[in-house]
């Protein structure tokens, strides 16, 4: 019961998950142009 109680914290987790892609495609696009 208590583990199926929590949605909000994999929400976030999710959104986290999705600002960290982010971040590796813009590196991934930097070093692309310095390459």
């Amino acid at each position: 019961m208590s583990f199926y109680a929590p949605p909000k914290s994999y929400d976030s987790y999710h959104g986290f998950t999705l600002i960290e892609l982010l971040i590796t495609v813009a590196i991934l696009a930097i070093v692309a142009v310095i390459a």
